[in-house]
């Protein structure tokens, strides 16, 4: 049987489109999603916007309040400070913690805070969980001013009276002059000159604790002359400067010149060369290293012992001994400050023109006690001194028919200013029995002519007798101030016993030598022990040999800190130094 189809049926339904084919409207329900979504995106970024403005505001206002809390000049109390400033912006519930951390010089100022925000869009109508956003801030300023010890130890041995090889210079210490003034006003105008100290120490063969020190630190005097100090090797294994007699009392002799008359001392007595601590006046600064005269020998050594010193907090109690006499300001009575102490920087700045060369110093035995050695001022209105020695002669060694007489001198003349006679008065070389001047009669006057001798004497001894003074045994430390070593070794010693290896014997007897190359050891330990302690030491070469800039490259904290300079350079130098002083006190 054959099935029949109704092709109108078919037709009806494909000309008619159905549902699921139908595509009108699809556009408009991606476009209400993609209105959603933006919605969505623009309520969280007002959220956020929110959120940031908060954040800024808190992290501005924590700024400037930390930092007016932090600031040294603030009087009243830091947290108050930051409560007031957040007080005034409305936004002091919002202030969580204030840390403040102070010490003498520095102060830190920490802020915390805290806002809690409510989210508008990003909760998405309480499905996503985000309720709140939490905008924080922390502020963190200090203020430390860094205080500035410096220890200026200068070369003043004779080579600095020489020319430089700069054009029109007149002397190297003439040089030195202009540079370090010129470092002092650089210095004091870069920083604070309030927490700035200096120490100035001038060296040669020594360097002059002056009497005020001396006493402070109790050494024993041997003499009034001068006041330096004697260190041994061990002295220079540390920086300290110990009290209690802990060292020697240099003598103050000359050991150069075969004068009778002392011509340059070991120890400088002039006031220009004490040691100068804890200044912090630049024009007094300034007065005292112009003032410098240049003599002696050179035991740098010796410089940086008392500029390591004036850095060490051992040395404190001599700033309070200079205090109580008017000597230094009473707002340093603190410094040096102790090692270690937070914004505290202390340099060394030593410079020479040479290298060590050898310094004497006098054996306990030679240095006080009786001398054998008399001194006779005749007449006590011209303080004019002649002088015997108790050294008997063996048999007749004079010829005069007197055996084993004990006290010898090598002869000198009685100007008629002391006699009062028309002429000058021989007496000759020889022996007496008493001090010469003890006994007027023993005056061995010098003529050719035995009448005139004899009448010269007679004459001689009526002048003096009425104003005659007693001769008196001359103290060891009177008699190296009144006359050379090398005088008396040689118109004393040699000339009393014609003997080379007498007089040799003598000067190993009378003195002991320190010389350059164990000074150089002792200069590189000390070196070594101030950088140690977190100074930072500075050394100028001006004009030196290669081996003095060697021993000095060693000495400084780094070799960029050893300047070695030629003619005019040394102002340079100064001005490098004082500018990396500077840097370092900003960035240490």
């Amino acid at each position: 049987m054959m099935q029949q189809f109704d092709e109108s049926d078919d037709r009806a339904h494909t000309d008619q489109p159905g549902f699921i084919a139908d595509e009108s409207g699809s556009m408009t329900a991606l476009a209400l999603l993609l209105f959603i979504c933006m919605v969505i995106i623009g309520g969280i970024s007002i959220d956020l916007m929110v959120f940031e403005n908060n954040r800024t505001r808190l992290q501005n206002l924590s700024d400037r309040a930390a930092l007016a809390a932090a600031d040294l000049d603030q009087d009243l109390p830091a947290a108050q400070v930051v409560a007031s400033y957040f007080e005034k912006e409305g936004l002091d519930p919002y202030l969580r913690n204030v840390t403040v951390t102070a010490s003498v010089n520095q102060r830190t100022v920490r802020i915390e805070t805290e806002k809690v925000q409510r989210t508008m869009f990003l909760n998405f109508w309480d499905h996503t969980g985000i309720d709140t956003l939490t905008p924080r801030a922390t502020s963190t300023a200090t203020e430390a001013r860094t205080d500035l010890e410096i220890s200026l130890v200068l070369d003043v041995s004779n080579s600095m009276n020489w020319a430089s090889t700069a054009p029109g210079s007149t002397s190297k210490i003439a040089d030195l002059k202009s540079a370090a003034t010129r470092f002092v006003d650089k210095v004091y105008t870069s920083g604070d000159p309030d927490r700035i100290t200096m120490n100035l120490v001038p060296y040669s063969t020594h360097v002059n604790a002056g009497p005020i020190i001396m006493d402070e630190l109790g050494v024993t005097a041997k003499h009034p002359y001068s006041n330096c100090l004697a260190f041994t090797g061990a002295d220079y294994d540390d920086t300290t400067i110990r009290a209690g007699n802990a060292y020697k009392h240099t003598m103050h002799f000359d050991q150069w010149y075969y004068n009778q008359t002392p011509r340059l001392y070991v120890c400088r007595a002039e006031d220009d060369q004490i040691v100068r601590p804890v200044m912090n006046d630049p024009a007094q600064i300034k007065s005292a290293i112009n003032a410098l005269v240049a003599n002696g020998n050179t035991s740098i050594e010796l410089g940086l012992k008392w500029g390591a010193a004036f850095i060490d907090p051992s040395a404190r109690h001599i700033t309070q001994r200079l205090i109580d006499t008017g000597t230094v300001n009473p707002a340093y009575g603190d410094r040096p400050f102790s090692w270690g102490r937070d914004s505290v920087e202390k340099f060394v700045v030593l410079m020479t023109d040479g290298e060590n060369t050898q310094q004497q110093e006098i054996r306990d035995a030679y240095a006080t006690g009786p001398s054998g050695v008399w001194r006779w001022t005749p007449n006590p209105v011209l303080p004019l001194a002649f002088y015997s020695w108790n050294s008997p002669e063996v048999g007749d060694e004079d010829g005069d028919g007197l055996y084993n007489e004990r006290y010898w001198t090598p002869g000198f003349t009685i100007p008629a200013s002391v006699s009062g006679l028309g002429s000058n008065i021989t007496i000759a070389r020889g022996w007496t029995n008493d001090p010469v001047g003890m006994n007027l009669s023993e005056l061995n006057v010098s003529h050719s002519n035995a009448t005139t001798r004899a009448a010269l004497k007679s004459a001689l001894i009526a002048a003096l007798t009425p104003i005659n003074q007693a001769p008196v045994q001359v103290d060891y430390s009177d008699l190296w101030n009144e006359m050379s070593v090398r005088h008396f070794a040689w118109y004393w010693v040699r000339a009393r016993f014609n003997s080379n290896t007498r007089m040799n014997n003598f000067y190993n007897a009378v003195w002991t030598g320190v010389n350059g190359p164990t000074k150089d050891a002792r200069l590189l330990n000390l070196c070594g022990r101030v950088r140690d302690r977190g100074a930072t030491v500075f050394t100028i070469g001006f004009e030196v040999t290669d081996r003095a800039a060697n021993v000095m490259r060693q000495c400084a904290s780094n070799p960029n800190y050893f300047i070695r300079v030629v003619g005019n350079d040394l102002e340079a130098a100064f001005d490098q130094i004082a500018n990396t002083i500077s840097k370092l006190k900003l960035t240490q």
